[in-house]
Order: C-alpha cells, then structure tokens, then sequence
C-alpha cells in the first residue's frame, strides 16, 4: 500500500483486489483523522486556558474580601484605595466601582461571579480531560494509518479483514460526526426551502433552521412565544424549536429536552465535540436586533444545559 510523493499507489505485487479496497478506505480514513484532530484542537482553543482565569478570579475575590472586610461606604465612589495582607506583607490596591451602587453591594456581586467561576473549574477539568484523551485516540490512528499506507507487502487475508473491521468501526464513529466523507445528494433533489420538522410521541414538534434565512422564519414568524428555543453556546448552529402539542406551556416529556438540546448541538460546529453546551429559552425571550445578519439574535434569558450532540431523527 505505498504511496509515492503524488499520492497514488505504487506498483506492487501480489494483485489483491482486498487489498486495494484497503489502501482506499485507509486513505480515506487518514483523510477523516486529521479532520478530527484539526476539530479537537479547535475545540480545545475555546475552552481556554483555567490558569489565567484562575488568576483573575483570585484578583477579583480579593478586592470583595477587601471591601466586605472593611467599613461600609455608600454610593458616589468611582474609585477605593484600600490595604491588603499579602505573603510579602500589606500592599495598596485601587479598586475600580460603579458609583451608582455602593461598594457593599458590587463587593458581594463578585462574590457571587467566583463562586459560579469556581464552581465551572471542575467541568473545565473534566471538558479538557476528555478533549485531550479523544486527541491521543486520533493522533494514535493517524500514526497507525500512516503506517499501513506505507506498506510494500501484503498482510495475510486474515489481517486485512480485521483491519477492514476496524477501519468500519472507525467510521461508525466519526460518519455522524460530519468528519468521514459522506457520497454527495442526488443532482436532481430537491431541497425544501423551509425548515426542518420531526413529529414525537403525544404531538410534540421538534424544529430546526438550516441557514440563516431558515433560522429567521423559524424563530421570528414560525415560533410561538412558549415555544422552546435552542442553541448551540458560543458557535454558529441552527435555531431549533420544540412545541408542545397545543402550542402552550406544558410540562416536557422525560428526555425529550436532552433531545432537542442534543440535536441543537448536532447542527453547530459543536458536532464533533462528546459534550456540549446549549442555550434553552422559551422564544419570547430572544429577539433579533435592527439590521442584523440573518439568524442573530439577542437572548433576554436563557439557561444552559450540557449535552451529548445527536444526531436527528430519521
């Protein structure tokens, strides 16, 4: 199966059409596993780096110690100079403060920002646990794939069937993720140019925007202000929409919210990530600011649930 610098197969010998299979699919997947580490590392870029918010967040807790350990001051401060006990000994701080508000009040905001900031350590740890092991996974098949392309002999046929079997199990894997190359739609399909629908059980509706055209029309026209609205956090993605059978607020199923947030993640750039983070609100809180691009919008209130991205149903 070696390859010469224009990337074609070189002569060889014995003629094995199993063989040949092989060397196409492993091409193929080597193609896919690049994809997949480009993904990962891109992934791992916008989860950052927990040290420098760690600092910042050590800086912040600090100043609101600072404050709420001293005496109370009102409204009408811009700015505070006040003294800290550090390991080298005390140390003047200038603190920054609204002077709309007393320091008392932003003091125990901050408070607040830490602990939620704390509280979103452990998940960065876990998040990045994950992202580095599934990295090592493909980084370890891109080696081993390079290597089979690079053979001159042919392997015995009971080993091209078990690599055939492997490199099968690979593309199970990585098909929905959207990073193993899929034959092209028909010419002659046609496209629905309106948004996507799936029916569930007892009537519920899920729906999804697969543009920013789509995603317009289906959170400012189609949806109705208790409908649930979806989002993949901090990405491009589609709008989605769950509606309870009579259009009105009603208790959701059991997994049928995890669903809808699954599939939200499943049509973002978030696709190829095993956890993602998606917005849920109902649609009367998000609204589409004067003369922005398709599908912006701006969300009111919203909550954030941490999901495997699925694939639609069929």
């Amino acid at each position: 199966m070696t390859m010469n610098n224009a990337g074609q197969n070189s002569s060889r010998q014995p003629h094995n059409p199993a063989w040949d299979e092989l060397g196409t699919t492993a091409e193929v997947a080597a193609k896919a596993c690049l994809r997949w580490i480009r993904r990962l590392d891109n992934a791992l870029v916008r989860l950052g780096d927990s040290h420098q918010g760690q600092t910042e967040v050590a800086i912040l807790e600090e100043k609101a110690q600072a404050i709420l350990h001293g005496p109370r001051r009102g409204a009408g401060l811009a700015k505070l100079e006040l003294e800290v006990w550090r390991e080298s000994g005390p140390e003047r701080i200038s603190i920054d403060l609204d002077p709309s508000r007393s320091a008392q009040e932003q003091a125990q905001d901050w408070i607040a920002q830490v602990r939620k900031k704390k509280r979103g350590w452990a998940q960065w740890e876990e998040r990045h646990q994950i992202l580095e092991t599934e990295k090592r996974e493909a980084m370890i098949w891109k080696d081993r794939l390079a290597l089979w392309l690079c053979e001159s002999t042919c392997p015995p046929k009971a080993e091209i069937r078990n690599r055939q079997a492997e490199l099968e199990g690979l593309a199970k894997r990585l098909v929905p993720r959207g990073l193993w190359p899929q034959p092209p739609p028909p010419k002659d399909e046609v496209r629905p140019s309106s948004p996507i629908r799936w029916d569930f059980p007892d009537g519920w509706i899920l729906l999804a925007g697969r543009s920013g055209t789509e995603n317009d029309l289906l959170t400012q026209r189609i949806a109705l202000p208790h409908d649930l609205w979806f989002h993949a956090a901090h990405v491009p993605g589609a709008h989605v929409i769950l509606r309870s059978p009579h259009g009105k607020p009603a208790p959701v199923p059991p997994g049928l919210m995890e669903t809808a947030a699954g599939v939200a993640a499943w049509l973002s750039k978030l696709r190829a990530q095993s956890i993602a983070e998606v917005h849920v609100t109902e649609k009367r809180h998000v609204r589409k600011p004067r003369k922005a691009p398709p599908g912006t919008v701006v969300l009111d209130h919203s909550r954030t649930l941490r999901v495997k991205p699925v694939p639609p149903p069929r």
